[in-house]
């Protein structure tokens, strides 16, 4: 289609932006589905597609996008629409959106504890949530990767004001929004899924055709022969 998803000059394209960022993608996915068959309906176009109940799927929003592009008045009119509806059914039908989806829930459970619920009841809970996120990775479960979750700390640390003194101390020192002994077993829990990842990830390239071992072992075989 070609047009920008962001229009900083379109008011109502901003605000559509900060309302779907706002959601849950499922949630999102709605409130798509209802500026687009607005959008249809003022320009007097019928969609193709029937709605039907339980989540909105990604063909349903990418072909009321392109209901709104066949006619080229009405796609002028609603290029805003039918860019973020095409987008979001893009998004929605990637191989990462599990993942985003994972991470942002995972960033609003981060937000609750340090902002909503606060102080130590607050910083101890995200530590948790950090750790088990981190363990919940190890494992292999989930849709979330280590690094997913190592890639939020920046965002956890920037939640605490520059000005807030350490917790175990009346001195200035270190600043964060954790105590001592859970900076501690945060960074234990960070060192050891890395690590493990680290590890893995060696394993699987020694295991691909061609690799490391594979290699030593058919030079080894050569040497052998001769």
């Amino acid at each position: 289609y070609g047009a920008e998803v962001l229009c900083p000059s379109d008011k109502q394209a901003v605000a559509r932006l900060e309302q779907v960022a706002a959601k849950r993608g499922k949630d999102a996915a709605v409130l798509v589905r209802k500026w687009l068959k607005q959008a249809l309906s003022s320009e007097k176009l019928h969609p193709s597609v029937r709605s039907k109940a339980g989540p909105v799927p990604a063909a349903e929003l990418q072909a009321l996008s392109e209901d709104l592009c066949k006619a080229p008045d009405a796609a002028l009119r609603q290029r805003g629409v039918a860019a973020l509806g095409m987008a979001c059914a893009h998004v929605m039908a990637g191989k990462g959106c599990a993942r985003w989806e994972a991470m942002a829930s995972l960033e609003r459970q981060l937000l609750h504890m340090l902002i909503t619920v606060g102080g130590e009841a607050g910083s101890s809970g995200a530590v948790q949530v950090l750790v088990d996120a981190l363990c919940t990775a190890q494992a292999g479960k989930g849709s979330l990767h280590v690094t997913d979750v190592v890639q939020l700390l920046p965002f956890v640390y920037s939640l605490t004001p520059d000005t807030q003194r350490n917790h175990n101390s009346q001195e200035q020192g270190p600043m964060g929004p954790f105590r001592h002994e859970e900076e501690a077993e945060l960074r234990w829990a960070v060192l050891q899924a890395l690590q493990q990842a680290i590890q893995q990830q060696g394993q699987h390239h020694l295991q691909q055709p061609g690799g490391p071992a594979l290699q030593g072992s058919s030079s080894s075989s050569s040497s052998s022969s001769s």
